[in-house]
């Protein structure tokens, strides 16, 4: 989550879920199965509370967002903790995971598609700070946002089609987004900072599997947290391990 989209307004379904997630991540053993009961209570609620659609023309993408990076967290205590409930109760919120993943990337295509719309989707996220005085600024804000969107998406398409793989041997493609690799992009502190650094070097925007030019072009530490992350998920570990020490040919 970028730390700019939740400065002005912290959804209430972040607040409750950061709360929830440090309550786990503090358990103890006498603890952990009301722990366990407050992740699933939590994640049955947020899914209920988002039960209506907006109508047509109201569309903030900063509100979708929000909820699936919530479902998200609660996704990932209950498939990896080891809870067999927990575990069944995760995946079967996977159908409202993937609806909410499609809604969101369709309301981005359609909204920032419209400058007029997405400058005031980005107004709502600035709020009453001054941040959208300049083209620049409005540009940077709108890449927040923009990215924040394609990260959730591939995180999102992710969690769910490495289960599938593991349960089933399989899954389906679920497509692809492009996403900025380059460090320094995502935690540049002002407009002019990540301006002049879209300007000084080639930002990697670039689809997972084509990742694989970061091998050549750029040094581990020239590569964004995200973007590391992404390609531990999506090459042999030895390769990646490879390209950390230096090694030339990482597929020797």
């Amino acid at each position: 989550i970028h730390h700019r989209l939740c400065r002005a307004t912290f959804p209430a379904c972040l607040q409750v879920a950061f709360a929830t997630l440090t309550s786990y991540i503090h358990r103890t053993p006498s603890t952990t199965d009301i722990v366990l009961e407050i992740v699933e209570d939590r994640s049955k609620d947020l899914i209920r509370d988002n039960q209506v659609q907006a109508v047509d023309g109201e569309v903030d993408l900063l509100a979708q967002l929000s909820r699936l990076h919530a479902l998200m967290v609660y996704q990932m205590i209950g498939l990896h903790d080891g809870d067999v409930r927990s575990w069944h109760v995760a995946e079967s919120h996977f159908s409202t995971q993937g609806l909410w993943t499609y809604q969101l990337l369709q309301s981005a295509g359609n909204t920032l598609t419209n400058s007029e719309a997405a400058l005031g989707q980005i107004a709502s996220i600035v709020g009453s700070a001054p941040g959208l005085n300049t083209p620049a600024q409005q540009q940077w804000f709108l890449w927040i946002l923009s990215e924040s969107l394609r990260r959730t998406w591939l995180t999102s398409m992710s969690i769910s089609t490495i289960h599938s793989v593991i349960q089933q041997g399989s899954a389906p493609c679920p497509g692809n987004v492009m996403f900025t690799n380059r460090s320094g992009l995502w935690d540049a502190e002002s407009a002019t900072e990540w301006e002049k650094r879209c300007a000084d070097k080639d930002v990697a925007f670039l689809q997972r599997l084509e990742c694989t030019r970061l091998f050549d072009e750029m040094r581990p530490e020239d590569v964004d947290e995200y973007g590391l992350t992404i390609m531990d998920m999506t090459f042999h570990s030895e390769v990646i391990e490879r390209w950390k020490s230096g090694n030339n040919d990482v597929y020797a």
